[in-house]
């Protein structure tokens, strides 16, 4: 009977830790630029584990706005991963800012 309790309350245990939130859930929302990245923003979604990014931007060479779908990957709960032709692409959270391409985004309240 000792064993019974023992082994349900180690089930239990298990079981509640792990109901932590996944990886980079604080990434999720829209965030908008700030100084060089004023005319830009970054609607972040996540979707099975995959989060989608939609980067707004003025393209001034063509002179309209524009949308960069980007699909990133965490690899921990401050960074993302978004993998390219030419190499990786980080997108890094700290003080309640998203940095991404050296520029700063803050998010909408």
């Amino acid at each position: 009977m000792k064993k019974t309790v023992v082994a349900t309350l180690l089930l239990a245990a298990l079981q509640i830790s792990g109901c932590k939130s996944d990886k980079g859930d604080g990434f999720v929302g829209h965030w908008t630029g700030e100084g060089a990245a004023a005319k830009s923003s970054l609607d972040i979604s996540k979707e099975d584990g995959v989060f989608h990014i939609d980067h707004h931007y003025y393209n001034q060479f063509m002179t309209r706005d524009e949308v960069n779908r980007l699909e990133a990957t965490p690899l921990s709960d401050t960074v993302l991963q978004i993998s390219t032709a030419l190499g990786n692409v980080n997108v890094r959270m700290e003080d309640n800012a998203v940095w991404f391409e050296n520029r700063k985004y803050l998010k909408s309240k």
